[in-house]
């Protein structure tokens, strides 16, 4: 703002005045140098928290650094302890492995020793019984001895009438071709000689010879017949009743068997009794198989393979051969995953798996799968003296083998698996199949009886999906309730229930021929029976011996292993395995048999006659 004097004449300015301005001035001089100081010391203040504010950005620069530095070690600690934690489980694998395989161990070696003491148990009551039927046994002996004299003589009998009716038949055969010939003979005799006389002559001569042609192929056909009718009785006969699986060691060569019977039963999975907090869900058949094998029930079915420096090729006969040098521990298995199409499936019962080229650096097991595809467990490593396991359901079968790190292998494996808990000789699989379709009319079948080789499905069970109150004439069974007399199912219970009238539908009849000696036939669908023709040698060789070894304590030993049990000298005989053995030179306690060197096996016709 300009300054202006409140005066227009000089001549009234006067001191009073000017020293009033000066004053007034003086004041606010001062309060604008005061001013000035505030905002000096605000920009003073501005400055330092500018500063401040710089520091505070680099130390969060460095902060950031700091920060980065930190994350990253904590991923390398992370993966470090990735690495120990797989390193971790994969050393955990390796003892579960390590003790699943201790504990098969201890088992077998309770099963074993458990086995022992029954043996000797055993053992100690056959002395007793021995020492009280020894007057029993010796009167036996000659009766015996008659016995097989009666039997050769009867099978040689048997063998001197096949061969005279094989004579005679071809006798008849001779016969009856010199006879057509001489037919043929007159009949181009008679042609040319009718020629002129014309076709209607010709016709009745052709159908002349004709009629006498015909009647002789009837006639020889009806003697072959005959004798084969005839021979086939020479193989006894021999009823098997209703078991899981059929098993007989003396089967004729490629008979067929009679009266092959399925007893169809329905299949509910779980176990203990249904009810309401235990389901148990029940499924029927849409066909069967029924299945016979030799001893051997194991067929590899899955190809070769090269895995860590081993190459696993299959064989025709069923066996593999592995070769090369392990770069780390090698595997092959009848099944990657749960492909039933390469797998055994098994009944319940007890199976012992074993090869011959089992060793310390291969080892040949087996994992055990339930019908839904669960594995169960392993049956533990054979490396020599094979390997048994029992099961009591339906069950899956999957082979391996296993090549231990830097082992050299050059080898057959020849796996085999048998019924029972005794390892015998190798025998390659020798199984067949025969599937049969149940009609398409007859459903899904819960319960009945299939004759396989009448050809006959006799459907006895029915079957509700969701039971509501239907009436129920006879027995059933429930997915979740257990049966009583008078009474009936839950709602809405699966339930198969017994007709009131079988159904009966017609299929076609199947041949199930046996192998010679040991035949092994089942179905999945249930137990089965039949009727099957043993070979004569066998049966006269298995009954001498069922019969000997009743007194065999008394004229011979009765041997259950490889090493002796008693003292025996050159001529004495004994019992193993069934068979009859004679010593060649004299045995002490404690030795080893060795067939050919200190013994040698009989033959049913000369040496088992003993008492001569």
């Amino acid at each position: 703002m300009a300054f202006k004097f409140p005066f227009t004449n000089y001549h009234e300015l006067n001191l009073d005045w000017i020293l009033k301005k000066v004053e007034t001035l003086s004041v606010k001089a001062e309060a604008n140098a005061n001013t000035i100081a505030t905002y000096e010391e605000r920009l003073q203040t501005a400055e330092t928290q500018a500063q401040n504010a710089e520091t505070s950005a680099a130390n969060a620069q460095t902060a950031a650094t700091s920060a980065a530095f930190v994350a990253e070690n904590a991923l390398t600690t992370a993966n470090s302890a990735q690495s120990s934690a797989d390193a971790s489980g994969a050393l955990a694998s390796q003892a579960a492995t390590k003790a699943d395989a201790a504990q098969i161990a201890a088992d077998n070696a309770r099963q074993a020793a458990e086995t022992a003491q029954a043996t000797a148990a055993n053992f100690d009551g056959r002395i007793t019984s021995a020492e009280q039927q020894a007057s029993e046994a010796l009167n036996m002996a000659q009766g015996f001895d008659e016995q097989a004299r009666a039997a050769i003589t009867t099978a040689n009998n048997a063998a001197n009438v096949a061969t005279e009716a094989q004579a005679t038949a071809n006798a008849t055969a001779l016969e009856l071709a010199r006879q057509r010939t001489a037919l043929e003979t007159i009949g181009s005799q008679q042609t040319a000689t009718i020629n002129s006389a014309g076709a209607s002559q010709v016709t009745a001569i052709n159908n002349a010879g004709q009629a006498v042609l015909d009647s002789i192929p009837s006639d020889y056909m009806n003697g072959v017949e005959l004798v084969k009718d005839y021979t086939l009785g020479l193989y006894p006969q021999i009823e098997a009743d209703y078991a899981s699986i059929l098993s007989f060691d003396n089967g004729a060569d490629n008979i067929p068997v009679k009266n092959l019977k399925v007893n169809i039963i329905p299949n509910q999975s779980g176990t203990g009794d249904p009810s309401p907090t235990n389901i148990r869900p029940i499924s029927g058949w849409t066909g069967a198989e029924i299945q016979r094998t030799g001893k051997n029930f194991l067929k590899v079915k899955y190809p070769g393979r090269t895995n860590n420096g081993i190459t696993y090729a299959l064989n025709e006969d069923g066996s593999i051969s592995v070769s090369g040098t392990a770069t780390g521990g090698s595997y092959f298995a009848q099944n990657y995953g749960f492909v039933t199409q390469y797998m055994t499936l098994l009944l319940p019962g007890t199976y012992t798996l074993h090869s011959d080229a089992s060793s310390e650096n291969l080892r040949i097991y087996g994992t055990l799968y339930d019908t839904s595809g669960s594995a169960i467990k392993n049956i533990g490593y054979d490396t020599g003296n094979g390997s048994t396991f029992t099961i009591a359901d339906l069950t899956w079968f999957s082979f391996q083998i296993n090549v231990l790190n830097g082992a050299v292998i050059n080898t057959v494996v020849k796996p085999m698996l048998e019924l029972g808990s005794t390892a015998s000789a190798y025998e390659s699989y020798q199984g067949e199949t025969y599937e049969i379709t149940f009609p398409s009319e007859a459903g899904t079948v819960y319960g009945g009886t299939l004759d396989v080789t009448g050809g006959l499905l006799t459907v006895t069970d029915g079957y509700i999906e969701s039971y509501n109150g239907e009436s129920i004439p006879k027995t059933w069974i429930s997915d979740r309730d257990v049966y009583t007399a008078g009474t009936l199912p839950s709602t809405g219970a699966q339930v198969v229930y017994e007709l009131a009238n079988p159904i009966i539908y017609q299929l076609t009849p199947i041949q199930v021929k046996t192998l010679l000696g040991v035949n092994n036939i089942w179905a999945d669908e249930g137990n089965t029976a039949l009727t099957y023709r043993a070979d004569l040698g066998l049966f006269i060789t298995e009954n001498c011996i069922a019969n000997y070894t009743r007194f065999a304590s008394i004229i011979a030993g009765v041997e259950t292993g490889l090493t002796a049990s008693q003292t025996y000298s050159a001529g004495d005989y004994f019992i193993l395995g069934q068979k009859l053995y004679k010593a060649i030179t004299n045995i002490a306690t404690g030795a080893t048999f060795t067939l050919g060197t200190n013994c040698e096996e009989t033959t049913v016709g000369t040496e088992l006659i003993l008492a001569q």
